[in-house]
């Protein structure tokens, strides 16, 4: 009984941490949804990039009012966590929000490449765009699937002899199975692929904008004041021979 009242005050002090973080990730989203609101109701004009813009703040979106919400609940609920389709969901919306904005952003990355560095090439209408838009939907559900399967509710060690608590991971069926590390090993390249490329357009499209930059010279103010006296000078002279003609 006194194990049960230790764990019990402890998961009380633990949630009380819990709320004060949840505090500061409620004041980040809010700023977040100021941005977001301003990019999916803005009235500029439609190009590729802004409907890309605008549909990854519509994944930003849904990260705020599905994953963050449920983030906090399973920290808050460490030991606790006993809802196995809500643990599935949150991993899989997860997932997919992350494979579809990344996605997305070496799109746009690609698109300004070609603006910049092949500006005389084909260039991407907003059809196309679209279409882009819902074949990337579409390959990052595949890609998000396994991990609505692999996840689930697990036993964890609460740190007192013979208590067991409960909380959302890879499912014990899954432990010796090596698709679980196939599918996070997947995750991880994709992430590190996506880097990559967007390290790499971007620093492309850098050295062009810069072979393209009108260098500015800054004259000297003593030659300044000799190129305007001179220039007066000439016109002076050049209006006293008009006049000697004319008389």
């Amino acid at each position: 009984m006194a194990v049960l009242v230790l764990v019990t005050r402890e998961e009380r002090s633990y949630k009380h941490s819990v709320l004060h973080i949840s505090g500061f990730i409620v004041r980040v989203w809010t700023d977040r949804e100021f941005v977001n609101s301003d990019c999916l109701f803005s009235k500029k004009h439609k190009t590729p990039t802004v409907i890309l813009i605008q549909f990854i703040a519509v994944m930003d979106t849904i990260t705020n009012l599905l994953i963050v919400p449920g983030a906090i609940y399973a920290i808050a609920r460490s030991w606790t966590y006993t809802n196995v389709s809500l643990c599935k969901a949150h991993y899989f919306f997860s997932c997919f929000i992350s494979w579809t904005s990344a996605i997305l952003l070496m799109v746009v990355a690609i698109i300004r490449y070609r603006k910049i560095c092949k500006p005389f090439g084909r260039q991407l209408n907003n059809t196309e765009t679209k279409i882009i838009c819902v074949c990337v939907v579409g390959l990052s559900l595949v890609f998000s699937l396994p991990f609505a399967i692999f996840y689930g509710q697990i036993t964890v060690d609460t740190g007192h002899k013979g208590i067991l608590g409960y909380d959302c991971g890879v499912a014990a069926e899954y432990h010796q199975s090596i698709w679980p590390t196939v599918c996070h090993g997947l995750y991880i390249v994709g992430f590190l692929s996506c880097c990559a490329t967007l390290t790499t357009l971007y620093t492309l499209i850098g050295i062009e904008a810069r072979k393209h930059r009108v260098p500015h010279t800054t004259v000297p103010s003593t030659e300044k004041l000799k190129l305007i006296e001179k220039s007066t000078g000439e016109t002076n002279t050049s209006t006293d021979e008009s006049s000697s003609q004319d008389g």
